[in-house]
């Protein structure tokens, strides 16, 4: 609910779903997201659909919705499995008018104002909002183009004007929803990077909602500028990011760096070729305040495969009250996001016996020929959980079916038993028990690890 006069303007619903079983059954198209003008009556927006997954889900609205009241509604509460909420947008006046007129008023620090006869009118239709950027990241030598995309720019290529880091960048052509330049060339650091778009004209003045995108000066680690001309890091370095600059990872591979110090942005950015294998290996990361580690976001998540190989031992030095071995954030901001999975883990829908190398899953999923999976074990015995590969997937049903690399060891149950009795009270009572061995998805495009060979077993 927002203040009386007010409503919520929304662009965007983030919601985190805890765990979820029977998704068809219990939350799909029951678990609904509705708005209100009273808190009485309410609108759907939209349902839960095949695609809803645990953790986090988002859904944008391609017309922002505008109303006072928003809820998320089951009947039955089993779909009711959110741990947060997220609303992404702004409160505005509630009013349908596409624009508004308001007194410029100025307050001196010594507490007079000062009311000026001219007015300041804001207007939907000379408003421009930027909804995304490529790319983020570019060298700090400049001479590279860069996109600007969203709503409601000038056609006109000479209104564009745009300041990255304070540095002009040339606008080459503009759209009503694309304006792209040239960058120019800026200093290695720099302490408050800035990215703004404005336009100067008749029918657009003034600048862009940037809506939190922006366009970010670095340095890459390939290239030897960086490193004054002289040699990439090798094994044993160890390497300070300062405050301002942010450093690009884009080779293939490092050698076993000493420590990562990071008071800037440290950034991982994928491939184009969604196989390529990227790998980082170091003994320290240490992100420092204000400092930004990123292999993806949840936006522009990262798409190609990346492994980070932490390296020590037991008897390491360690950092005081941070330890060894690891990635350590100190009031920072990390950000590690890979391909979202629409599942990865499900249940068998019938048993398994040892021998056999064909998993009927109780689901349809999106895993791949080459990945790796894990079936629960159904007896008393720990150890029978396995490992397999898979070699091919069956999605023509309704449900998928995987065939493996090896036969399998041990029996994997998965079934449903009715059991007719009384309780003292009912003298026919029926209970049914279900028990199917879980199969959890162990592949993921982005992997954070520590070393094989100086690991405690």
């Amino acid at each position: 609910m927002f203040p009386a006069g007010k409503v919520g303007r929304l662009q965007k619903v983030r919601y985190f779903m805890n765990r979820m079983t029977d998704k068809m059954t219990n939350f799909f198209e029951k678990l609904t997201f509705q708005s209100s003008t009273d808190g009485t009556t309410w609108t759907d927006v939209f349902k839960a659909d095949v695609n809803l997954r645990e953790g986090w889900n988002d859904k944008s609205f391609s017309t922002a919705l505008k109303t006072q009241y928003y809820r998320f509604f089951s009947a039955t509460k089993e779909a009711c499995q959110i741990s947060e909420i997220e609303l992404i947008g702004n409160i505005v006046e509630d009013s349908s008018a596409t624009s508004k007129t308001c007194d410029i008023v100025v307050k001196t620090l010594g507490g007079q104002t000062q009311t000026f006869a001219s007015k300041l009118t804001y207007a939907d239709s000379a408003s421009s909002v930027v909804t995304k950027i490529t790319p983020r990241y570019g060298t700090y030598k400049g001479g590279e183009t860069i996109t600007f995309t969203g709503t409601g720019f000038s056609t006109t290529t000479s209104e564009a004007k745009i300041l990255i880091d304070g540095v002009a960048c040339t606008v080459s052509s503009a759209t009503s929803t694309e304006v792209k330049c040239v960058t120019g060339a800026r200093a290695t650091v720099q302490s408050t990077p800035t990215t703004i778009l404005t336009f100067v004209g008749s029918s657009k003045n003034g600048h862009a909602s940037m809506q939190k995108n922006s366009f970010k000066y670095a340095n890459y680690w390939t290239d030897l500028d960086t490193w004054s001309g002289e040699y990439i890091p090798q094994a044993g370095d160890s390497v300070v990011i300062p405050a301002g600059q942010t450093l690009v990872f884009d080779a293939d591979s490092s050698p076993i760096l000493k420590a990562i110090i990071v008071q800037g942005a440290f950034v991982f950015i994928p491939s184009t070729d969604a196989t390529h294998h990227r790998k980082f290996d170091a003994e320290y990361i240490y992100v420092d305040k204000g400092g930004v580690f990123e292999v993806g976001t949840e936006d522009e998540r990262y798409t190609s495969k990346i492994t980070i190989t932490m390296h020590g031992t037991r008897e390491s030095p360690q950092i005081p009250v941070y330890g060894n071995k690891g990635i350590f954030v100190r009031f920072a901001q990390f950000d590690m996001h890979g391909v979202v999975r629409d599942s990865t883990w499900t249940e068998l829908a019938t048993t398994v016996n040892a021998g056999a190398d064909i998993l009927p899953l109780n689901k349809k999923v999106d895993w791949k020929a080459r990945e790796k999976i894990v079936v629960a074990p159904t007896d008393f015995n720990l150890d029978h959980a396995e490992e397999f590969e898979i070699l091919s997937v069956d999605n023509s049903g309704t449900k998928t079916i995987l065939k493996v690399d090896r036969p399998a060891t041990y029996k994997h149950y998965s079934g449903v038993t009715s059991f007719t009795g009384s309780n003292g009270v009912n003298a026919d009572m029926t209970k049914t028990l279900e028990m199917r061995a879980e199969v959890g998805l162990l592949t993921r495009n982005v992997v954070f690890k520590g070393a094989d060979d100086d690991s405690v077993e």
